[in-house]
């Protein structure tokens, strides 16, 4: 990718000698010296390679646009703006010498470009620049083609000030390098849209007089073109795959939930043998219904197990991720599900009840339309009355926009039952063990059918810990390289005896949660020299997720 950068903070004097014919003198602008060269390291760190021209005059500015249109995807200019003709949307880029003109008009810079086809993002700090971001037939919509776009430091009738809006682009562009403003990593390019938002709030937290940034409009009912302008540093191909999926599905696997500290099951779960072996016979027991019930305080493992049994037993999370039923079989068949077609799964994070129900029906290919609301009652009629019964996983009950609803629709939904007596499904549920879940997790009990992870066998979460240590470590810089190998065992296996149920007791805090927390913060750190080290550091490890963050902000 190729930009232009232009610079022009220098210009002909009046009385400093002959100034060209129709030249106008204008004061320098010093800051200019000061914002260009960020703005071109944050376009480097883009990816951009990046042309740059300083103090040039009307002719080297005319060909250095001339030959950037239709070939550089960038544009970028600071310098000052004229607005001196009557034309409202006309604001010219005064050159060193002055000699504003043909060849000038960044108005025409963008009308240019829109007629070449090629995708181009001009970037004006410029007094009024505002004027080439609001051309009146440069709304993009479905019928207009998204080839030039704008970023304006100004409104049409406002001055910009000091260098403010390049600033804003310097630290923004980083920014997108960086995090990629918490973009979608099915994008491979961060929007336009966000950019621009992200820029114009920079902007206006700066002190000093009113600067409002403008942008190309869009229709907003249409959907946002995919603009090559910002690359996603955090794109994930495997992400695309799952644009299809149910969305209260997706967020088993989706790999831009940020919101959980633990690792989902598409990349590193472990352990839980004794609880699959339980789990996946009864998810395969299409004759019955019943009620299982997950629970145990954060970080203990209630999604990543509940992830597990979803991403190897429902169609779609199978056809995108294909490798957790892989892993599950091949350590041990009789823990993994069959792949069932009557199956259901939803995190109800941020979710209403009639939201999970309605994915429930959806899923299970009973949806009354898309007009119709799904609530437990139009549910429960849309079950089959005979034949096999379905199953439904709902995880992170806790997490719901109302949990306490949604419980109470989980629980008759638990007792509905077919004409024959028989239950009408069977319901996998996650939640943490607060008491006004005490419908569910009381009734869970009666059956047999109460799976507290806080109370697992201390000595198997040890080794699955241990293991998901082990693994953890061998993904990272420093623990990775075959050297390497006896040091990251022997740590992991200290962190494991640490954070063993046996050695940390009353705890609010998971240790699979600490742990991972824990490795983290291992890799900003030196590696021990020998074995002995390795047993001293795991044995150091934080019992409690306070203490960790506490040690991991410490650096």
């Amino acid at each position: 990718m190729r930009a232009v950068v232009v610079g022009i903070g220098r210009f002909a004097a009046a009385g400093a000698g002959e100034m060209p014919v129709g030249a106008r003198a204008w004061a320098d602008l010093p800051f200019v010296d000061e914002v260009v060269p960020p703005v071109v390291a944050a376009l480097n760190r883009l990816g951009y390679a990046t042309d740059v021209h300083k103090d040039i005059g009307a002719g080297a500015l005319r060909a250095a646009i001339g030959t950037a249109l239709g070939s550089a995807r960038l544009m970028y200019v600071a310098a000052h703006g004229d607005v001196a003709t009557a034309n409202p949307h006309r604001v010219d880029v005064v050159p060193a010498d002055g000699c504003v003109g043909v060849g000038t008009n960044a108005a025409q810079w963008v009308d240019d470009a829109q007629t070449l086809g090629v995708p181009t993002l001009f970037l004006f700090d410029l007094c009024r620049a505002g004027r080439a971001a609001s051309l009146p037939h440069m709304v993009h919509g479905s019928d207009t083609p998204a080839n030039a776009w704008v970023i304006a430091a100004s409104g049409g009738g406002e001055d910009a000030y000091d260098g403010r809006f390049s600033i804003a682009l310097a630290e923004v562009f980083e920014e997108v390098a960086r995090t990629g403003l918490d973009t979608d990593p099915a994008r491979t390019h961060v929007p336009f849209s966000k950019v621009a938002r992200r820029v114009r709030q920079r902007v206006e937290r700066m002190p000093g007089m009113v600067q409002t940034v403008q942008s190309t409009a869009m229709v907003l009912a249409e959907e946002e073109p995919d603009l090559p302008f910002f690359p996603h540093p955090g794109h994930d191909p495997k992400a695309v795959r799952l644009g299809g999926v149910e969305p209260a599905l997706r967020m088993f696997l989706d790999p831009s939930d940020a919101l959980h500290f633990t690792d989902k099951a598409g990349l590193r779960f472990t352990g839980r043998r004794s609880q699959l072996r339980v789990l996946a016979p009864w998810l395969d027991d299409v004759t019955t219904g019943g009620l299982r019930v997950v629970t145990g305080n954060p970080g203990i493992g209630k999604s990543a197990l509940l992830g597990a049994l979803a991403c190897a037993a429902h169609p779609e999370l199978v056809a995108v991720a294909g490798h957790v039923r892989e892993r599950l079989d091949a350590r041990d068949a009789a823990g993994c599900p069959s792949v069932n077609d009557r199956l259901a799964a939803m995190h109800a994070r941020g979710r209403t009840s009639a939201q999970v129900f309605a994915s429930a029906a959806r899923q299970l290919h009973v949806d009354p339309g898309p007009d119709a609301l799904v609530d437990a009652t139009v549910f429960i009629g849309l079950l089959p009355v005979a034949g096999e019964v379905p199953v439904l996983i709902v995880d992170a009950l806790d997490e719901a926009s109302d949990p306490a609803g949604l419980c109470a629709d989980l629980a008759r939904l638990a007792q509905a039952a077919r004409a024959d007596g028989t239950r009408a499904v069977r319901l996998l549920v996650g939640t943490r063990p607060w008491p006004m879940f005490d419908a569910l997790l009381d009734r869970a009990a009666e059956t047999g059918g109460l799976m507290d992870l806080d109370a697992a066998d201390p000595d198997e979460v040890r080794e699955d810990l241990a293991d998901h240590l082990g693994a953890r470590l061998a993904d990272t810089r420093t623990y990775g390289p075959p050297r390497m190998r006896a040091v990251r065992q022997r740590l992991a296996r200290a962190i494991a005896d640490r954070l063993s149920p046996r050695s940390v007791r009353g705890t609010e805090w998971g240790a699979f949660l600490v742990a991972e927390i824990f490795t983290r913060h291992l890799a900003q750190v030196g590696a021990p020299e020998d074995l002995d080290a390795a047993d001293a550091l795991g044995r150091s490890a934080p019992g409690t997720l306070p203490e960790v963050l506490e040690r991991d902000l410490a650096l």
